[in-house]
């Protein structure tokens, strides 16, 4: 599946949740940097990219994107009135993961956990 398949999958598929505002890229420094700057809306926002030659892992680590085209990278982020708890980033994942497991086309998707 091409890079752009899934980037454009992605973007209809944020396109028919009303409550999600979608933030794409074909390239991005980082996410993580990016949806770090956006302002508050009261609702998800999604941020995505084909590539991310600055991504920022967990702490002080990095994350070095592989080739565009072998990873859908995103960032979510959620207006909380408490602090989330570190499980919560995992459990998201984990639930994407699955989500794209009982989607035909997509076999084969594996998940990089938290670095």
């Amino acid at each position: 599946m091409s890079d752009t398949r899934i980037i454009d999958w992605t973007q209809d598929w944020a396109k028919t949740i009303s409550d999600l505002s979608l933030h794409a890229f074909e390239e991005l420094a980082s996410t993580n940097s990016h949806s770090k700057e956006l302002s508050p809306l009261g609702r998800t926002q999604l941020v995505l990219t084909n590539s991310q030659p600055q991504g920022r892992g967990r702490g002080k680590n990095t994350w070095v994107s592989p080739p565009a085209g072998s990873a859908l990278l995103s960032s979510w982020v959620f207006d909380l009135n408490f602090s989330p708890q570190p499980i919560l980033a995992p459990l998201v994942g984990l639930s994407v993961f699955n989500a794209l497991e009982d989607i035909r086309g997509f076999s084969g998707t594996w998940l990089k956990p938290p670095n």
